[in-house]
């Protein structure tokens, strides 16, 4: 919590207050454990415990993770206490290990020069190699005493039962093209193709393996799989999610099929969640109650190697590139997400009115009926030859600008049956606003003031040049102007064929956002300048801070941020020289705008889908929790110490900028409440 504030009074007796806290919470002896708080609220690890090496391959098995670590070390990972885990004495290995199969007290390693090394996990303190079985073959998967291989077009079973391989069975693709990949579940084998094909393969007779089906859908070639119960999940390599009901392995059928933001690594289900290890996006988290309506439920971004995190217990465990592993709680990862439409190709920018939806992309533009924002529905749409970038609506006629076109205007009054009325040809416009019959369109070149009056005829007045423009926006008939370095412009458009700045304040602007009378800015640091006046704008904060603006929405003296595709934030603006900032849920990445409407957030992600939310669950921050440990203990108590006898503002928890025993009562009652 940073809270920038004026001390009002100074303190009285600051060794008697301290003493009287301390004995307080001692009287209290209230424990401290932390309490789930919900994977989209978790910003940070619950706990982070220190590994041994890098972790390579990985396997859990009941209260245990196996793990092969960098230096050829196999070892155990007592899990049976989700925050402590315990590292069992290591087994050291002679030769590269690449994967680990288990099966009942046996671990079968595979060797990267072929064979496999059998060990003895009974007993994961003390584990012991019984016997190598010598081979040739690299063997990719094992199930009930057999091993799994492949090569070009041929599918291969193996009994190693015994230290002396045997040859079971093969089974040659019928369309020659090679194998990319396998995956066994029980007796059910599916074999992905650089043809981009499945084939689902009986495996209840290894030395007779057959084709039962064949996903042949188009798609992209499969990279990942996971089956739970009758459902198969499958990834492909353009960061697709694809669902099957697999009962009747002879005829699969579609469930559903979903996009995700990372190129996916590896999967797998707990408790009705499907995580989503994927390269350089963390962890994705889909709810999968519903197979054919899957659901998007939150992420958490992670420093390290996603593809060797794993989930046991309502716990993911990820290691990090310091060599530490990380550990999330997430029993309860809950959703506010409302509704979702993406429409085609997903949405560049949206905008709103008291029913209609209107979203550009890189088709067009699209009209959504939200009378019912948990029930948006499709009504129409208007192509274009290249992507729009933003979209203006008045009285029934939709302003667009599209990327090798310019200012394009459209009667949208039939959204079934939308009509081009206009257009002024430019290229690379970007943003644009509306005032009375004036467009104000972004290019290249500057701002170009465009009359409007009549649709069909759009028609050049002048072009505001005066700096760089990093953001613009309207208010009371002023264009407002972050211009970077060079500050932030008013600039009068009375006369269109020859805007004049009337005011300027020296900062830095490098964004722009206008609710009621402020405007909201980053440069060095967070801005708000009081517009109440144009011709006098007033600075009313601007300090250095982690707070940078990407997409604002505004509503009841909160912010919602999504900075710098790290998910959402808000920032508590009522009081502006005392500003409180927390984390948003969920957190999802590569967020482009937010709108607000009532009580929902409308997410717009980058040339992805929009989802709605309800803006009033957000995730609050627990105030005793000082070293934002996720845990409440001596060191919260200790760090309150120090900041409340030195008269620190974050340790003013009444906000009312003295330092007396309402602050200490109010942090007690957060402490003893437990309030995480």
């Amino acid at each position: 919590m940073n809270m920038i504030k004026r001390i009002m009074k100074p303190l009285c007796n600051r060794s008697r207050s301290a003493w009287l806290i301390a004995g307080v919470l001692a009287i209290l002896s209230t424990p401290a454990n932390a309490q789930t708080r919900g994977i989209l609220c978790d910003t940070v690890p619950t706990k982070t415990v220190n590994l041994f090496e890098s972790m390579g391959a990985i396997s859990v098995q009941e209260d245990y993770v196996f793990v092969i670590d960098d230096q050829s070390r196999f070892q155990a990972m007592d899990l049976s206490d989700p925050l402590s885990p315990v590292l069992l004495p290591p087994l050291e290995l002679a030769t590269e290990t690449n994967a680990i199969h288990i099966e009942g007290n046996r671990a079968y390693l595979s060797q990267r020069s072929g064979g496999l090394l059998v060990v003895d996990i009974s007993n994961p303190a003390s584990l012991l190699v019984i016997e190598e079985v010598v081979t040739d073959e690299e063997f990719y998967k094992i199930s009930n005493g057999v091993a799994f291989t492949y090569e070009s077009h041929s599918f291969f079973t193996t009994d190693i039962t015994n230290s002396s391989p045997i040859p079971l069975g093969f089974l040659a693709l019928p369309d020659g093209n090679p194998i990319y990949g396998i995956h066994i579940h029980q007796q059910i084998g599916f074999i992905s193709t650089r043809s981009d094909k499945v084939y689902i393969v009986d495996l209840s007779d290894p030395s007779n393996p057959e084709i039962a089906s064949v996903i042949e859908d188009g798609q992209a070639v499969r990279s990942r799989f996971f089956v739970d119960g009758s459902t198969l999940y499958t990834a492909d390599r353009d960061e697709n999610i694809h669902i099957y009901d697999i009962s009747d392995i002879e005829q699969p059928i579609l469930y559903d099929q979903l996009n995700t933001p990372a190129n996916v690594l590896k999967l797998f289900i707990e408790d009705n969640c499907l995580y989503i290890l994927g390269n350089n996006r963390g962890i994705q988290v889909l709810e999968v109650s519903d197979p054919t309506n899957a659901e998007l439920i939150g992420s958490i971004n992670i420093d390290g190697y996603p593809d060797t995190a794993f989930v046991k217990d309502n716990h993911i465990y990820a290691p990090l590139e310091s060599k530490e592993l990380a550990i999330f709680d997430v029993s309860t990862p809950t959703t506010p997400v409302a509704a979702t439409f993406p429409g085609p190709h997903g949405a560049w920018d949206v905008c709103l009115t008291d029913e209609m939806a209107y979203t550009v992309n890189d088709t067009g533009l699209h009209v959504f009926d939200i009378s019912n924002q948990l029930d948006p529905q499709y009504l129409g749409s208007y192509e274009t030859n290249s992507r729009a970038w933003d979209v203006e609506v008045v009285e029934e006629i939709a302003y667009i600008s599209v990327q090798d076109t310019g200012l394009v205007v459209l009667d949208v009054s039939d959204p079934s049956s939308i009509v081009r009325l206009g257009w002024y040809s430019k290229i690379n416009p970007i943003r644009l606003k509306i005032i009375n019959d004036l467009v104000m369109l972004e290019s290249d070149q500057g701002i170009e003031l465009i009359s409007v009056q009549d649709p069909a005829f759009p028609r050049l007045f002048s072009i505001y040049r005066e700096h760089s423009i990093y953001g613009f926006d309207l208010y009371q008939g002023y264009l407002i102007v972050a211009t970077g370095n060079d500050g932030l412009s008013v600039v009068s458009i009375e006369n269109p064929f020859g805007p004049q700045e009337i005011a300027h304040v020296d900062m830095k602007a490098w964004s722009l956002k206008i609710e009621d009378e402020i405007a909201y800015t980053t440069g060095s640091g967070f801005a708000m300048v009081d517009l109440t006046d144009p011709l006098s704008p007033i600075v009313l904060y601007d300090q250095v801070r982690e707070f940078a603006l990407n997409a604002v929405a505004v509503q009841d003296s909160i912010i919602f941020n999504a900075p710098n595709n790290n998910g959402i934030q808000s920032l508590d603006i009522s009081d502006p020289k005392n500003l409180i900032q927390s984390q948003f849920s969920p957190t999802y990445p590569q967020i482009r705008q937010l709108y607000l409407r009532d009580q929902y957030i409308f997410a717009i992600y980058a040339g992805s889908s929009i989802e709605i939310f309800n803006a009033s669950d957000r995730c609050t921050l627990c105030t005793a929790d000082f070293d934002n440990s996720g845990t409440l203990d001596f060191f919260d108590v200790s760090i309150f110490l120090d900041l409340f006898a030195s008269q620190t503002p974050q340790a003013d928890l009444t906000n009312d900028g003295i330092f007396d025993f309402f602050d200490i009562s109010e942090f007690i009652e957060e402490f003893s409440g437990n309030c995480l």
